[in-house]
């Protein structure tokens, strides 16, 4: 009869750990199998219940215990040495209970000494029931699985892999280690066979637990029993596996406290301490050291690469024989600059007393003025050797780096949805010029080639000369706004799948405010370039028209031509494998969420109409006979009017009748008519169709021409005439891509460099040359570029303000 309950078979569960693991499972709503090579007469046991790490402790007490405290029970005797003995247990598993949906294997076989002091015959038998009993009896309940659709979980108790494990006991080592390279490789079969329900995962004590083993050397002392926990941490620890998404937890190599600590949110483990009020040692280091680096192993290119720490004095094989270990190690280093991770909770920021010193300032600030999660400063100080720290009680949590390949899509989404409406709280924080939180310049390694000395640019300059010239710039895209700016994976933290803390607040100041969305297209690696493509996404909109429109002058004033290229995105969706978009209510959706931002920052008041999206055929038809048949300026006003017409009047200009009122605010009633007929023609049609295959292919829209990418190097002098002559060549002829009925207005044409050869800077400047990159974005960018171009300034002072 098949069990209401979920099916889990513990094997190795008569004592100790899997004793403790098959009661809890019981008590949580679980029908449990008792699997091992021991039993008795339950009812014959006396006392009842007997010692938990005795030998009157079987399979039957445990499934009385577990029968007598309410819960669902079945003892199966097995020897996991023989294989037709686990096949066996797991087809009985299946008759009594129904069926399998969880898999502990807690059975294993100790001997803990040198090589030289193990006999074959103990090494054989550890390998038999260790790594190969495991092996037979996951391979005996993969079918089971199967049948149950691919959900399922597996956890194995062996460790996670590191050198130091394997001192003094290689060969019990060989087999648990052997135990938890079945757990990455089985993890990795099912991420590559798509069975995102199945997880198996590794789970050791971090601490010593309370066992038949630790009563070998208590009994003789008993102050051991202060370095001991009850086995209840390690069973809450397989309940906190079990409750954790599949994708989570798979392929981990997990230590029980450290998990709790984690994912289960547990801080006080005083209850799980055998002496109350003990503070039990690990066993197990909090960091544990890669394999790779750490084999005990020097080879040959090793031994010629042993070098010497400038900063400790220790060779490298020093460091790499050590057995020291300590909660301090260098988080992150590069030059003359140190993060200290002193404890789980306490970094130590350590670099030399030079600018920018403005983190303790911005976090005060923010910690007041938001609800931003940024870590906490304990401390600042400078020493007497003129050197600059930072004390800081750190947030728990994992990097975006370090949680990615455990994060499902959708929690990928919402941590990006997160940090945006973070991010949005700084805009209200703004300043009439670009500057630092304390009026100083800013300090960003993205818009200048910076080093300690030289805030902006490569020839030396003062802080001073910087703030003149920061100060002397009027502003035409004002106000500046607080910013980030460097939202990488290494600086965004995560727990159970929600955003715990932003870090690195140091180069925080007023910017652009189009900067935190150009930043976020900077990736250094394949994971943080695919989050920052989706924090992107959430950091500005599409309503690009409006932000033309604003810009408009500006670009005019620079001899700057803009063409408007009605083409049908329905079609190239369509044609690139996807779903139209007028077919898609999730575009709604985020125009909705998305129109708030664009009415707060640019005035620019509309409601998101309730038909919205819809099928643009007709009207795109309808401008492109416009613009074949009339001068430019009447085409951009009858472009102008559907937008208009469909974002501010909420008529459905996919309508003729909704068409024809949009298009008679710049066409006479007969005009209106005949450009309406024409667009059903087929020489239209074909028109429509040849236009959104060119801009598609050659001008680079929705998908960029290689040599095209989305990034323009500006090679500049102190001569502006080169960058205005490089823009304004460029760019006349500018293509903006639009789409009044889906509102995409984006200026997609990427623009590619000239020649290193084609720009020749003044003599005199021939080595002062500064190199940018930063993305076109047309909406934001061409005011601070005629404010440059204007006043002809250095642009290692800013990237256009």
């Amino acid at each position: 009869m098949t069990s209401p309950k979920p099916v889990a078979l513990v094997v190795g569960a008569s004592r100790g750990l899997g004793r403790q693991i098959a009661i809890d499972l019981a008590k949580n709503d679980y029908t449990v199998v008792v699997a091992a090579k021991t039993t008795s007469n339950a009812y014959e046991t006396v006392p009842f219940p007997p010692d938990p790490n005795s030998n009157k402790s079987t399979i039957a007490t445990v499934e009385r215990e577990i029968k007598e405290a309410g819960g669902k029970a079945f003892a199966i005797q097995v020897d996991v040495r023989d294989v037709s003995q686990v096949e066996h247990m797991v087809k009985e598993t299946v008759r009594l209970a129904g069926r399998l949906d969880v898999l502990v294997y807690n059975s294993g076989a100790i001997w803990w000494s040198s090589v030289a002091n193990t006999p074959t015959k103990r090494f054989q038998l550890m390998q038999r029931v260790n790594p190969e009993g495991l092996y037979a009896s996951v391979q005996a309940a993969l079918p089971e699985f199967e049948r149950n659709g691919w959900k399922g979980r597996i956890i194995v108790v062996s460790p996670p892999i590191y050198s130091r494990f394997f001192r003094g006991k290689t060969a019990y080592a060989m087999g648990k280690v052997a135990m938890s390279v079945l757990t990455r490789g089985l993890a990795m079969d099912f991420v590559r066979e798509g069975h995102k329900d199945m997880a198996i995962t590794s789970l050791w004590p971090a601490t010593s637990t309370e066992s038949a083993a630790t009563e070998v050397t208590t009994s003789k002392d008993p102050s051991r029993k202060a370095d001991l926990r009850k086995p209840t941490v390690f069973s809450d620890a397989v309940i906190g596996i079990l409750n954790t998404p599949a994708e989570t937890v798979n392929g981990m190599l997990a230590l029980d406290e450290d998990f709790l600590r984690q994912y289960c949110g547990v801080s006080d483990f005083a209850k799980y301490s055998v002496i109350p009020g003990s503070n039990p040692r690990r066993i197990m280091p909090k960091e544990l050291p890669v394999l790779e680096a750490m084999t005990g192993v020097m080879t040959t290119s090793e031994k010629v690469s042993d070098t010497v720490c400038p900063a400790c004095n220790w060779s490298t094989s020093k460091q790499r024989y050590c057995s020291y270990s300590s909660h301090v190690k260098l988080f992150y280093g590069a030059g003359n600059r140190g993060v200290w991770s002193l404890d789980s909770n306490v970094f130590l920021e350590e670099r030399p007393n030079k600018p920018p010193k403005i983190e303790v300032q911005n976090i005060e600030f923010l910690k007041q003025h938001t609800t931003i999660p940024i870590p906490s400063v304990i401390r600042e100080w400078t020493d007497d050797s003129d050197w600059y720290f930072i004390l800081i009680n750190f947030l728990n949590g994992q990097t975006i780096e370090e949680a990615w390949p455990t994060l499902s899509q959708p929690q990928k989404e919402h941590i990006a949805d997160q940090v945006a409406e973070y991010i949005q709280q700084l805009r209200q924080f703004q300043s009439p010029i670009m500057q630092s939180i304390d009026g100083g310049p800013l300090y960003s390694n993205w818009l200048f080639l910076n080093d300690e000395d030289k805030p902006y640019g490569t020839k030396r300059v003062t802080v001073t000369r910087v703030d003149t010239i920061q100060r002397s710039a009027s502003a035409i895209c004002t106000p500046y706004t607080f910013t980030h700016g460097d939202l990488n994976c290494q600086n965004v933290l995560v727990k159970d799948g929600e955003l715990a803390g932003i870090l690195d607040w140091e180069s925080v100041g007023y910017f652009p405010v189009w900067w935190e969305y150009a930043a976020t297209s900077i990736g250094f690696s394949a994971e943080d370039a695919e989050w920052k493509a989706l924090l992107r996404m959430r950091l500005t909109g599409f309503y690009a028209f409006t932000y033309l429109q604003k810009n408009a002058a500006a670009l005019e004033s620079l001899g700057v031509e803009i063409e408007y290229i009605p083409v049908f995105l329905g079609g190239i969706n369509v044609g690139s494998g996807n779903k139209p978009p007028w077919t898609l209510p999730a575009k709604a959706a985020y125009s909705k969420y998305d129109g708030k931002r664009a009415q707060k920052y640019f005035g620019h008041d509309f409601e998101v109409p309730s038909w919205f999206p819809i099928l643009s055929l007709l009207p795109q038809r309808a401008l492109t006979y416009i613009k074949k048949h009339h001068p430019s300026h009447t085409f951009s006003a009858a472009f102008q009017s559907c937008f208009e017409t469909m974002w501010n009047g909420q008529l459905d200009i996919s309508k003729p009748e909704n068409l024809a009122t949009a298009l008679g605010n710049v066409f006479s009633a007969q005009e209106v008519e005949k450009i309406i007929t024409a667009a059903g023609t087929p020489e239209v049609k074909a028109e429509l169709a040849a236009t959104t295959e060119r801009v598609v292919k050659e001008l680079g829209a929705f998908g960029v021409p290689p040599e095209n990418l989305g990034f323009v190097k500006a090679i500049c002098d102190d001569n502006f005439s080169i960058l205005f002559e490089f823009f304004k060549d460029n760019m006349v002829g500018l293509v903006a891509i639009f789409d009044p009925a889906v509102m995409i207005g984006r200026p997609v044409q990427q623009l590619s460099p000239p020649s290193r050869q084609n720009v020749s800077p003044r003599k005199k400047y021939g080595r002062d040359v500064v190199v940018l990159s930063f993305m076109i974005y047309v909406l934001y960018l061409w005011p601070g570029l005629k404010r440059c171009i204007e006043r002809k300034l250095d642009l290692r002072r800013d990237l256009g303000g």
